[in-house]
């Protein structure tokens, strides 16, 4: 390679590289500092600064923030951005979720803060929750097991003692999702009707899948 362009064509393109990466880092720091702002002015922080501490799955990725409250007092925030079109659906069933779990009081869950809208696109959504440590859980997985158990058990216990927020029904409020496939959660009196309709959505999703239809039909 150097030997076949000159020094000049080197230098230029060695000074254009440096350039091209000066402007993503730039663009990269302008989203985070917008991102900043964003959470200042939707959630009454006083300050919100990037950890550097980032993570994610298959299909959404997320950052952890310092938080300081009007008050002073200091907050780690979770903030999980998806940028697909069913974005604010996903976040507000999640939200709705944990909201729910959180309300049985059987197991920790991170505390879900809001759902926002990224100003900058039509279809992009963030989930900010509260940040969790959840380094070292390996030595309390039996623990987990059972609050796990208790969490399954909240409902039915809940009706035996005749409490008036005792849910008869199958169903959810809001649509959850599997990974990034809606979940229709209509309510059913009857648990093999409402699982056989969880059932029927993934096989209309299969499509032109004739051997999956027919073994359904079977």
């Amino acid at each position: 390679f150097r030997r076949k362009y000159s020094p000049h064509f080197l230098t230029l393109y060695n000074n254009l590289s440096v350039v091209h990466y000066s402007f993503i880092k730039w663009n990269c720091d302008l989203l985070i500092m917008k991102l900043e702002e964003l959470l200042i002015t939707s959630l009454g922080y006083k300050t919100v600064k990037r950890t550097g501490r980032t993570g994610g799955g298959c299909i959404s990725q997320g950052e952890t923030f310092h938080a300081v409250t009007e008050d002073g007092r200091d907050e780690l925030l979770y903030v999980k951005g998806n940028t697909g079109a069913g974005a604010r659906k996903m976040f507000d069933g999640e939200f709705a979720s944990l909201d729910a779990i959180q309300k049985t009081g059987c197991i920790r869950v991170p505390t879900p803060i809001k759902v926002l809208n990224d100003p900058d696109s039509k279809s992009s959504a963030m989930l900010v929750m509260e940040n969790l440590n959840i380094q070292g859980l390996s030595s309390s997985s039996k623990q987990l097991g059972t609050q796990l158990a208790k969490l399954h058990l909240h409902n039915i216990e809940r009706g035996k003692r005749g409490a008036p927020d005792y849910v008869s029904r199958f169903g959810f409020h809001v649509e959850t999702c599997c990974g990034s496939i809606p979940q229709s959660n209509t309510w059913n009196d009857s648990w093999p009707s409402f699982y056989t309709n969880k059932l029927q959505e993934q096989i209309d999703l299969v499509g032109a899948d004739d051997e999956a239809k027919k073994l359904w039909k079977e």
